[in-house]
């Protein structure tokens, strides 16, 4: 499951909006503007970050169980946080990201957001 939250509550569109969009990796890395500034996405990610590490451009931070009980009050996220937690994402270049649990608390999945460019 893709979860596709914008700032401001809004989802973006979906990549079949996009008839023009580059097919393959290479055609993405041929066109000059994203060699020079990067894709704006999660591609631009390249690493996860240690415990302990300040975030740097291009890393995706884990959100510590301390960040999850001062925003949400549990340390085992689901999807009914993924707006409160949005807020962690301060910094350009630097992702955030959540496990996200079912309601039997077993992890089901991902979250990533953040702002990668402008």
């Amino acid at each position: 499951m893709k979860i596709n939250h914008t700032r401001g509550g809004g989802v973006r569109g979906c990549a079949a909006d996009f008839p023009n969009r580059p097919r393959t990796e290479k055609e993405l890395w041929d066109e000059e503007v994203v060699q020079e500034s990067g894709k704006h996405s999660i591609l631009d990610m390249y690493r996860m970050t240690e415990d302990g590490e300040e975030p740097g451009p291009g890393t995706v931070q884990p959100v510590t169980e301390a960040e999850a009980l001062s925003s949400v009050g549990v340390a085992k996220l689901t999807r009914a946080h993924v707006e409160a937690l949005e807020p962690l994402a301060e910094e350009r270049w630097v992702g955030r990201c959540a496990v996200l649990h079912n309601a039997t608390g077993e992890p089901e999945e991902l979250c990533f957001w953040g702002f990668s460019g402008d």
